[in-house]
């Protein structure tokens, strides 16, 4: 009863209040955008919101449970050599890492790294392709971490997969038993195929998996490659890519069980393969707590590219409660595309990728509700685009514990490429505690006319912490930024309650009349920071929002 009758009594005096200033304050209950770091935008504390490494390419991202940024890529010299960095929270490098925060090697050849993962004791594993002068090898690094090569790790720290040809690493993942696997393509007997890789934790071939450590799945002759992985809990292995066949691309998705065959219970055979009407290709994939499956890429249907987004069921059937038949796209315009996916705690999923705006490409964020809709509350409608002046793109994502999220890629700058980092707020971190605005029954953008009305509903789960807090009920409204308090609404900052954090159930204003109110954009907030002291702190704010457009 405590959450009721205290919002009751909240919500009765601030209808009152509501309603006798109606034309000059707009009452709804929540956390303010230029006060608080909306969702979407970046973290100007990082760096200044944007870290880059002159010359070379970043192609994966990762977090240490210390807080500190792993990166890798390529750096640019005589030719490519992988590269790997390591960043402070702050943004600046961490010179106890390699040299001044940074690591490369040299194969001889052309080489960069694709996909970077941690160990629990601090180790860091690195896939990616190195040339040999003749074609390209698969290749998996571990350093140590101070950044050395860890020569306890294949030969000198590497291992080199060249049993076939033309092979590239794409992803890795860590077994929670210390095993790794690796996905990329192989070129064998007349076509690229499919390749997965397991080692073990010295990073020799894991016997147990298929017989020899390697398993490749080609579809009857086609060109096919595996560009993404994701570790179910029980062992079994979701690895998505593209296959070639009668002159056109398909996303293809496969299931492997622990021990290296095809999981026959997920799609057909173990595979799906779905072509959009068109073309389709696969670049990454994550799990839903739920066993769902999500995968990214890009869609080409009458000479348009658009962002991919599909989510399958544990058996690989098209989930249709999700966008339209399993299915959500986004169109920029002309040509998009999707790198990356992560699936938020709170079931919301971000994408990576890449717009383009007519004469060059833009870094794009997506942001969709579990529902396949775009995610009104995230940067502008769902969508966060940066344009650095030439082409710009994010290849890979990652979530830090604190629910910021961190995008990896390049900028161009006119003469070279430059690897790019930047960190934006994300709203609720992954820790438990999820407060949820809606503007009625949904994110948003929710577009009103003067003759409607306004329900706003929040709620709060903290999952058993009770730990002392504020909580902030704002609104950022066409004529300024109010703060709900219990003695009414203010510009001031102030949060409305201070006390021990409790699960709040679903509590709804009564409607709301609009008719005269400005016309424009009305964005609502409701935010808990766990530092209690009456201001709001970044790092500690858990933060949901809601977006309204209303028209003249």
């Amino acid at each position: 009863m405590r959450d009721k009758t205290m919002l009751a009594c909240f919500l009765k005096r601030g209808a009152g209040i509501f309603l006798a200033h109606i034309r000059t304050v707009l009452v709804l209950f929540l956390v303010v955008s230029r006060a608080i770091a909306q969702p979407g935008n970046l973290d100007d504390t990082f760096g200044g919101g944007l870290v880059t490494r002159g010359g070379g390419l970043g192609m994966a991202v990762t977090t240490q449970p210390d807080g500190k940024i792993l990166i890798t890529g390529r750096a640019d010299n005589s030719d490519d050599d992988l590269m790997v960095a390591r960043y402070h929270p702050s943004g600046l490098r961490d010179a106890s890492f390699g040299l001044q925060g940074m690591v490369t090697w040299n194969g001889g050849y052309d080489d960069r790294g694709e996909g970077i993962v941690v160990q629990p004791d601090g180790r860091i594993v690195v896939v990616g392709t190195t040339g040999n002068g003749t074609d390209d090898d698969m290749m998996v690094a571990r350093f140590n971490a101070d950044g050395s090569l860890d020569s306890g790790f294949g030969i000198n720290g590497i291992v080199i997969l060249n049993g076939f040809s033309l092979d590239e690493g794409h992803a890795v993942a860590l077994q929670p038993d210390g095993r790794i696997v690796a996905v990329g393509r192989s070129f064998i007997g007349g076509s690229n195929d499919f390749i997965v890789v397991r080692l073990n934790s010295d990073g020799t071939p894991d016997t147990g998996f298929n017989g020899v450590g390697v398993m490749k799945w080609d579809n009857g002759g086609n060109q096919e490659s595996a560009m993404g992985l994701a570790l179910q809990p029980d062992g079994r292995i979701v690895v998505v890519g593209y296959s070639f066949s009668a002159g056109y691309d398909d996303l293809a998705v496969i299931r492997i069980n622990a021990n290296g065959t095809m999981d026959n219970s997920f799609g057909f055979n173990g595979v799906l393969l779905w072509d959009g009407m068109g073309e389709a290709r696969g670049a990454e994939v994550a799990l839903q707590g739920d066993g769902r499956i999500v995968m990214v890429g890009e869609r080409e249907l009458v000479g348009t590219v658009d962002v991919l987004v599909m989510r399958l069921n544990g058996d690989g059937t098209l989930d249709n409660t999700f966008g339209t038949l399993g299915v959500a796209t986004w169109d920029g315009g002309a040509e998009d595309q999707g790198t990356d996916v992560l699936v938020e705690s709170n079931g919301r999923i971000v994408i990576s990728g890449f717009t383009n705006n007519g004469s060059d490409n833009d870094a794009l964020l997506l942001r969709f509700d579990s529902s396949g809709n775009l995610d009104g509350g995230f940067a502008s409608g769902g969508v966060f685009i940066w344009d650095g002046g030439y082409s710009d793109l994010f290849h890979a994502l990652s979530l830090q514990p604190d629910g910021m999220i961190l995008g990896i890629g390049g900028t161009y700058g006119g003469a070279q490429w430059d690897a790019m980092l930047m960190r934006l707020y994300g709203g609720s971190p992954v820790t438990g505690i999820f407060p949820d605005i809606t503007v009625n029954g949904g994110d948003g953008p929710l577009f009103l006319q003067q003759t409607d009305s306004l329900t706003v509903s929040w709620s709060l789960q903290n999952n058993g912490i009770t730990d002392n807090s504020d909580w902030w009920l704002a609104v950022d409204t066409p004529f300024g930024i109010w703060f709900w308090t219990f003695f009414g609404w203010t510009d001031s900052l102030l949060p409305f309650y201070s006390g021990s954090l409790y699960t709040l159930d679903v509590f709804s204003s009564p409607a709301i009349p609009l008719l005269g109110l400005p016309a424009g954009n009305y964005t609502f907030y409701f935010g808990v920071d766990m530092n209690m002291d009456g201001n709001i702190n970044i790092p500690s704010l858990y933060l949901d929002s809601a977006v309204v457009n209303l028209a003249p």
